[in-house]
């Protein structure tokens, strides 16, 4: 409705940089009270070794406007230049940019995902929040298309003394038969589904400008084309997503529509490795309900469709969310979380989800992942499953994802880290000001206490996070 429009542009107002002091007006800044953090190695994120001995300077807006060695300058210089300096001795520390998990669905997380077990409130997605927050994560892509709910709590996550992420929405796009899943009508909130800026049926009688246009006036970032959509459809919905300025992401397969017709129709990121094995298909499957039965044993990782595939999405530039840890690590939290309404009534049901996956499938997504990286495709990392303390998770999920792609999927630990810093901010489109620790971006960091670059599972070993230059949480004494 229209208070829902009136709150969506006022939450794109966050995302308007004419808004923002520009980095160039920041580096100016340095009358106002700044932050040093010194003698730590930096790893900004851009794939290069480690620079140890390094400082860099916060303003007061959250920027970072100086990155300096701390070989070739003296505490003396640096306290000329910013004499209202407050210091930080990082000595041992290691500093890496805020984790950016590419694929999440918080609004069904704070429900225990997928069959909503308890009611959305306040006090659950608070927690949720807070435990991506002090894990790192900095930003986040929400695929889920329950806009009435994230709506209030991604505003807040763009102000920096607030402890969430930042969350970039999305509106879910399908077919009339896509309209009819469960999880679209609880994310209805009492609407038809279908027919608002979230939820959009699309078929060929849809004016298409004008439900892009319903979606851009609640503030989404990017269009999710889920399923049911033919590729005539889906390239009219890119192209006019694109027009009016949004993002484009899709399922790596939509049903009828193969991936390669994705790639074709100018998609900008496709989720889930494990729908590639659909471009192997001599006949499309037409229902988005099969998309957990691929036929892996019969098409190989490695059959010269998926390499011809592959090779397209290296030529468009496009970007792989391969979300290989929901589909291959079934830990007992995830299975409680995704059969949850079984338990009581029903056994749990064998190889029907994400979380439920034959050996063979694992492998195979594991196998392409690493091709697909051998060849150059840049790859994000993200969950499709957060995680939650609430349901016993120590860390969100991301860690999981970038330790499998390290042990599984031919990652180094750097490489690893640019997935899930500037390759994540790059598919959510918000590369200019995140994902690397550059002078005039935003200061989102997340300082560890041992050396990720020999060990993955240090992303682990957080001492504190900055968001926006504030630190999360607030460290006991000096840091």
């Amino acid at each position: 409705g229209s208070a829902l429009q009136s709150l969506g542009k006022h939450f794109r107002s966050f995302l308007d940089v004419d808004l923002w002091k520009t980095p160039e007006r920041c580096l100016l800044s340095r009358a106002v009270r700044s932050t040093l953090l010194y003698n730590f190695t930096l790893i900004d994120g851009n794939g290069g070794n480690p620079i140890p001995n390094s400082a860099l300077i916060i303003n007061d807006e959250g920027f970072i406007v100086n990155i300096m060695d701390m070989n070739l300058i003296s505490n003396n210089q640096i306290e000329q230049s910013y004499p209202n300096v407050k210091s930080f001795n990082l000595k041992g520390k290691f500093v890496i940019p805020g984790l950016i998990d590419a694929h999440t669905h918080a609004s069904s997380e704070c429900s225990f995902l997928l069959f909503f077990i308890r009611p959305q409130n306040a006090t659950h997605m608070d927690i949720l929040l807070s435990f991506a927050l002090s894990g790192g994560i900095t930003s986040m892509r929400d695929m889920g298309g329950d806009v009435p709910f994230l709506l209030p709590y991604a505003s807040l996550g763009f102000l920096p003394k607030v402890p969430y992420p930042r969350i970039y929405y999305s509106c879910l796009i399908g077919g009339p038969d896509f309209m009819l899943d469960p999880r679209v009508q609880q994310a209805a909130h009492g609407t038809v589904p279908g027919t608002t800026g979230w939820l959009r049926s699309i078929t060929n009688t849809t004016d298409i400008p004008a439900a892009i246009a319903s979606a851009v006036d609640i503030g989404v970032t990017g269009v999710k084309i889920y399923a049911d959509l033919d590729r005539n459809l889906t390239l009219a919905v890119t192209k006019e997503a694109k027009k009016q300025g949004l993002r484009v992401w899709t399922h790596s397969a939509i049903f009828p529509t193969k991936p390669s017709e994705e790639v074709t129709a100018g998609i900008e990121v496709l989720s889930h490795t494990a729908y590639f094995v659909f471009e192997s298909y001599d006949s499309m499957p037409q229902d988005y309900k099969v998309r957990f039965n691929g036929d892996y044993a019969n098409h190989p990782y490695n059959s010269q469709n998926i390499t011809n595939l592959l090779q397209m999405i290296k030529q468009a530039d496009a970007i792989l969310d391969a979300t290989v840890y929901v589909f291959t690590e079934p830990d007992s939290v995830t299975v409680q979380r995704e059969y949850s309404t079984f338990r009581s009534s029903a056994p749990v049901p064998s190889h029907n989800s994400d979380t439920d996956f034959p050996k063979i499938g694992q492998q195979w997504i594991f196998n392409v992942t690493r091709d697909a990286h051998v060849l150059g495709i840049r790859i994000s990392a993200g969950t499709d499953d957060l995680g939650s303390s609430e349901l016993g998770d120590k860390f969100p999920n991301i860690h999981k994802e970038i330790e499998l792609f390290v042990r599984e999927c031919g990652f180094s630990p750097l490489e690893a880290i640019t997935s899930v810093t500037k390759t994540a901010s790059q598919a959510i489109g918000i590369d200019k000001y995140y994902g690397t620790i550059e002078t005039g971006k935003v200061a989102d960091l997340v300082i560890l206490n041992n050396d990720p670059s020999i060990d993955i599972t240090n992303t682990r070993k957080i001492y504190t996070v900055l968001k926006q230059g504030i630190f999360y949480p607030i460290s006991n004494g000096t840091v």
